[in-house]
């Protein structure tokens, strides 16, 4: 029963904790993009070719996100659960698109540790419950796992989000 609850328990806190964080995070990029726009123009032409050979796009490809450039496909970085690399240099020539990648860069690595971290005491608490002896830690471990995995997958969620608003910047502000 306990472990019911506390799945529950869980569950109802993911559910409200990613509403919470999503408006969050909504008004506060609106006002990050506001401030960033009203300095910014588009981009200056390139000397690599046209729209079609700079644009960037995200692939799904078991478990990752492969950020790829181009009609070629040109894989230019991988983005995972602990995987990341340097959005903010890949998409600084839009001033908008960096602020969104610094975004990204803040919340993806602490959302992956803690939701891993929450994970791991999660099932250890599910573990410890299931055993005969009158252990008091269990269910702590349980409600704390609970907690770090949405802790952790509101950030994660927040990075993603960020992520997928960096590249649109970036392809925004490409010349045509």
């Amino acid at each position: 029963m306990r472990m019911k609850l506390a799945f529950c328990t869980g569950i109802f806190m993911l559910i409200s904790n990613q509403a919470l964080a999503q408006s969050a995070s909504e008004n506060a990029g609106t006002k990050n993009r506001s401030e960033v726009t009203a300095r910014s123009g588009s981009l200056k032409s390139d000397t690599l070719g046209n729209y079609d050979s700079q644009a960037l796009r995200l692939e799904s490809h078991w478990g990752d996100y492969r950020v790829v450039k181009g009609r070629d496909g040109q894989v230019v970085g991988t983005v995972g659960l602990l995987r990341s690399f340097d959005v903010e240099n890949l998409v600084s020539k839009s001033p908008v698109a960096a602020a969104e990648a610094r975004v990204y860069q803040s919340n993806h690595l602490p959302g992956s540790i803690v939701g891993a971290a929450g994970g791991v005491a999660f099932v250890t608490g599910l573990i410890m419950s299931s055993n005969p002896s009158n252990n008091a830690s269990s269910p702590v471990l349980v409600i704390f796992g609970a907690g770090g995995m949405v802790w952790g997958a509101s950030h994660l969620n927040t990075a993603y989000s960020a992520l997928s608003r960096a590249i649109w910047w970036y392809n925004r502000d490409l010349p045509r």
